[in-house]
């Protein structure tokens, strides 16, 4: 069972991953073939070349969106794809890519955590097309009263399941490759590469915010003043600055003597002056824990200083430390950053500066609505959710129908909570499982001398405390970054977490596949069973109330008649209650329907309401009850092929179907 769940989170993530470079080339044509050689490329060189690829594709993580600013003009997130690729291909590389390798307590809750995403994604997805995948590229097709279409919606929706899959996938290969293996070769291959990227992107960071807030910069950053760094988002640039923060003095100490310590000071300086610049108040909060960390490190090398040469080494830290922290407050005084800092972002946050502490605790539990509509996701979704994804797409209905709220798409504000919304308590059940876990390794004293668990724990507490508050995990970047710090806290710390250990007996190995396998069998049928229901586009439509069609053209008015609008071969609609019985009438066209009568067949909900054969100038008519208790009715209609006046001699270069005349209520 090990190698048949493998395989198939490993087949689901490289489909999702190939499905969102092949929909976003849309945007960028070169999207889909650079993914695919990239990722080819690593798949080949990650059998001689693991290192070297490593490396390469580690140090382009943080800097891949200027990179592509630089090339395109643009950015999007979904231009991630090609560095996913990448390391996808990495991760598939050798046959040992084929079984898990995570330790075996933890084993279960990450595999079926995997195992849900890869199971019901390609659901969700289908949904989100009506199960209908010509529809995909279709105009003035809204999935959202707010107007997003089904691929905007799909690209969405695979990024996320990149999130949650690449994140698993890149622990298991770091098991895979490192849990052996000394703490050199995980900090050359891994960690410096990451590193030395981070230092770029802070640098660029603080150039814009100083200089230019223009510079290697876009969408709604430098109008906000706040820097992005080469990440193109300031609150993913804040966050990886502030978590790199004692990381980089846990990468810089071992070497020793007073040259390391001055340069962790500066390193930590630097990431200090990162998140100052992009404005992230989640950013802020995660860097004063990492400094808190790195100061509980600098007291207790004070005291466990050489005994034959205590005043040095305390001399130098203090020295060092002293330095460090008089740099930082004195640019954040004398420069006073051009932009929005996170300090002042986070003002009407505070009690007793610009709030209450009762307004503050609300601010922070509903942020402005988002949590209320992911709570209404959860009361009325709350075994499997609205489907991974999915939280960004409806959050707009859900929140005006929680409260009144008109927010744009974002997230749940709570990484739990976002979760539960989306996955439903049992595909969130593994997350929380592997969740206290990790709480419980966080807490336990490690078994080296290494300074690298103590500072960690600062950054991973941090980014755990942040994400009761926020989302900062939804950014690939900031994913890897956080089970990279997993696995190297558990690494330097010598528990047990840190190596598989020996297998359960098969007996029990057996049951517990079975129950897993159970579980994301019943989450994939139930998520199938609402995708057919009532998250179904159009069953949203009529809830939500928006116009909400596909394979329909827009409205005709004829100067002579009365108004009609075509349909393609097959079309949806979701019309608005006007009365009490609908007058259906539709007709079709055909040149050679004369001789090859056309069958049309319409629906009303699930109910065949009108099946005719009809030659030109025959009209098919249906007299169709309106829902009771309900403002809108979804219509379908089908006939058995189309034609195109463009093929006959006309200028009309459209698919035409069914005509329909306007809708007509007789009571």
């Amino acid at each position: 069972m090990s190698v048949l769940t493998r395989a198939f989170v490993n087949l689901s993530t490289v489909a999702a991953a190939g499905l969102l470079a092949w929909q976003a080339s849309a945007g960028f044509r070169p999207l889909f073939t650079a993914a695919t050689v990239v990722f080819l490329a690593a798949l080949a060189a990650g059998v001689v070349w693991r290192g070297l690829a490593s490396r390469a594709l580690l140090f382009v993580i943080y800097l891949s969106p200027a990179g592509f600013l630089v090339w395109t003009g643009r950015n999007h997130f979904s231009f991630e794809v090609v560095w996913i690729a990448g390391l996808l291909g990495l991760m598939l590389s050798g046959r040992d890519a084929w079984r898990w390798h995570l330790p075996s307590p933890w084993r279960w809750p990450l595999v079926l955590w995997a195992l849900v995403v890869a199971a019901s994604w390609p659901v969700v997805a289908g949904r989100e097309l009506d199960f209908a995948p010509w529809i995909i590229d279709l105009p003035r097709v809204a999935n959202t009263s707010i107007g997003i279409g089904p691929g905007e919606v799909l690209i969405w929706t695979l990024y996320v399941v990149l999130t949650h899959n690449i994140g698993l996938l890149w622990f298991d290969w770091l098991y895979r490759c490192y849990a052996h293996d000394a703490s050199p070769q995980l900090r050359r291959e891994v960690l410096w590469p990451l590193a030395a990227a981070v230092v770029v992107a802070c640098v660029v960071g603080v150039y814009q915010a100083l200089v230019d807030i223009r510079f290697l910069s876009g969408h709604l950053w430098p109008h906000m003043e706040r820097a992005a760094g080469t990440l193109m988002d300031a609150n993913a640039f804040g966050m990886i600055a502030a978590l790199w923060g004692p990381a980089l003095v846990a990468l810089v100490l071992p070497g020793g003597g007073t040259r390391a310590v001055v340069t962790a000071a500066l390193a930590l300086g630097l990431s200090v002056l990162g998140v100052w610049a992009s404005g992230s108040r989640t950013a802020l909060v995660a860097v004063i824990a990492g400094l808190v960390a790195v100061a509980i490190h600098a007291w207790r090398a004070w005291r466990e200083a050489d005994a034959h040469a205590p005043l040095a080494s305390r001399r130098h830290l203090v020295v060092a430390g002293v330095v460090a922290g008089v740099a930082v407050a004195a640019v954040a005084v004398m420069f006073q950053t051009p932009g929005i800092t996170a300090f002042e972002r986070a003002r009407h946050l505070i009690p007793g500066l610009e709030t209450t502490v009762g307004h503050s605790l609300w601010l922070l539990w509903d942020r402005m609505g988002y949590g209320a509509a992911a709570l209404l996701m959860i009361q009325e979704h709350p075994w499997i959710g609205v489907g991974v994804g999915g939280y960004h797409t409806l959050v707009h209905d859900f929140a005006r129908a929680a409260g009144g709220y008109d927010l744009p798409p974002d997230n749940a504000q709570h990484w739990l909570r976002h979760h539960v919304a989306e996955l439903g308590v049992l595909g969130a059940l593994p997350i929380v499982a592997w969740t206290l876990l990790f709480l419980r390794a966080l807490v336990t004293p490690s078994r080296t001398a290494s300074a690298a668990p103590g500072l960690l724990r600062g950054a991973l507490v941090a980014l755990g405390l942040i994400s009761l508050v926020g989302m900062p995990g939804q950014a690939a970047a900031v994913v890897i970054t956080f089970w990279t710090f997993a696995f190297w806290y558990l690494h330097d710390s010598g528990l047990d977490e840190s190596r598989p250990v020996t297998p359960w007996p098969a007996a029990r190995t057996r049951v517990v596949w079975a129950l897993a396998i159970g579980l994301v069998a019943v989450h994939a049928a139930a998520t199938y069973v609402e995708a057919r229901g009532s998250l179904r586009p159009a069953e949203r439509a009529v809830r939500f109330g928006w116009d909400y069609r596909y394979g329909v053209y827009d409205i005709e008015r004829p100067p002579e008649g009365a108004p009609y609008r075509w349909t393609m071969t097959r079309g949806l609609m979701v019309v608005p209650v006007a009365g009490s019985v609908l007058r259906f009438e539709a007709w079709i066209d055909h040149p050679d329907a004369d001789a090859h009568p056309v069958a049309v067949r319409v629906w009303a909900g699930d109910a065949l309401v009108a099946s005719a054969t009809l030659r030109r100038g025959e009209r098919v008519t249906a007299d169709i009850r309106a829902p009771a208790g309900r403002s809108r009715i979804i219509l379908r209609t089908e006939v058995d092929r189309a034609w195109r006046p463009m093929d006959h001699g006309g200028t009309d270069p459209r698919e035409l179907g069914l005509a329909i005349a306007d809708w007509h209520w007789v009571r």
